[in-house]
Order: structure tokens, then C-alpha cells, then sequence
């Protein structure tokens, strides 16, 4: 078994009630970097071919705005980001939802 992680960069900020967005290619170059020590960890060539399973863990829900190509549009808004608090009050208010 080996193991591994890398990090990636902090949390974009600038404008006020924002700075909860990352980059979504940061994550997928420290998952990357993290499998690669990993597998280094467990004994490189031989151990990647014995590999059954992958465990990842790290970012809740969040926004990952994909173009019609499957392309990134834009920084990913994470679980914590505040810009669009009042956006959802109002339409937490105005939809109901039924069960």
C-alpha cells in the first residue's frame, strides 16, 4: 500500500462575499502529483500494476461550469462562497419544493 498527497493552490479571492473558488485543473495536477508519490510509496512499476482501487478524497459540493464541449468555463464556486447569498434567499423563497 503506498500513499500520497500534494497541494494545490489557496483559494481565489478579491471581491467582496467571494473568495471561495479554486481552479479545477489545480486539482486534477495534485491528483496527479499525489497518485504519482503513491504509487512511489507502494514500489513504483511493480505496484502500479498490482493496483486494485483508488480512494480520493477533498472537495464538497461546488460549481464546476462545463461549456458544450465539456471544456472549464470559468473558476469552480465552492461550497463556501457567499457572492450569491441573496441570489438563493430569494429563491429559496419563491420555490417550494415538494416531496
Amino acid at each position: 500500500m503506498g500513499r500520497g498527497a500534494a497541494p494545490h493552490a489557496p483559494l481565489l479571492a478579491g471581491r467582496s462575499g467571494a473568495g471561495a473558488e479554486q481552479p479545477p485543473s489545480e486539482w486534477l495536477s495534485a491528483c496527479c502529483s499525489a497518485t504519482k508519490a503513491a504509487l512511489a510509496d507502494a514500489g513504483g512499476e511493480v505496484a502500479a500494476a498490482q493496483v486494485r482501487a483508488i480512494g480520493v478524497s477533498g472537495q464538497q459540493h461546488g460549481l464546476v461550469a462545463l461549456g458544450a464541449r465539456g471544456e472549464v468555463l470559468r473558476d469552480s464556486k465552492l461550497w463556501c462562497d457567499t457572492e450569491s447569498a441573496e441570489e438563493a434567499k430569494e429563491l429559496s423563497h419563491k420555490v417550494r419544493f415538494r416531496v
